[in-house]
């Protein structure tokens, strides 16, 4: 019964939802409709949501679980912060690292943690001071060992006051 849920709820996602969200038609082969995107809906505080919303924060940081194994470029993110705003993004590029050290010193900290001050700090205490922030997040501080992490660098689309109706939500670990 679960697989044959899932199942239907992945027919709505890649071919009825993006055709409601974006107006397109019915040709599946063509834009958001192609067979190969995925949509994606992740919880995020709101004090990141607005940096998403300014396009301050250009890189999201989650767990490398296994509902996000397969994301890729291309797919949709939809990030929402619980007082009923998500932002719709483009997954632009997809980055898998073993800590969250390793992923701030590629991505940089300023694209993943806005608000991290780097005045009068070195590369390595800025880095620490946002490996500290992400590890805050509940069950990322020991859940980075077991499954990575994945840094997703995002391209803004578009903002709502509500989620658009049927997204299925991604937890963490």
């Amino acid at each position: 019964m679960k697989k044959l849920l899932r199942f239907c709820f992945g027919i709505y996602f890649y071919f009825l939802l993006p055709s409601m969200v974006f107006g397109l038609d019915k040709n599946l082969e063509s834009g958001y409709c192609g067979i190969s995107k995925k949509i994606y809906a992740l919880s995020i505080e709101s004090e990141y949501l607005n940096f998403v919303l300014s396009e301050e924060k250009k890189v999201e940081v989650r767990l490398r679980v296994p509902d996000l194994e397969n994301l890729k470029q291309g797919d949709i993110i939809y990030l929402y912060d619980g007082l009923k705003r998500c932002a719709m993004l483009e997954v632009k590029e997809v980055n898998y690292y073993n800590s969250f050290d390793d992923l701030l010193a590629m991505e940089g900290v300023s694209n993943v943690i806005p608000n991290v001050s780097s005045e009068g700090k070195t590369g390595d205490e800025i880095i620490a001071e946002g490996v500290k922030v992400i590890n805050s997040l509940p069950t990322y501080k020991n859940e980075v060992k077991r499954y990575g992490a994945i840094g997703i660098r995002l391209k803004y689309l578009s903002c709502f006051s509500e989620i658009p109706p049927g997204i299925i939500w991604i937890k963490d670990a």
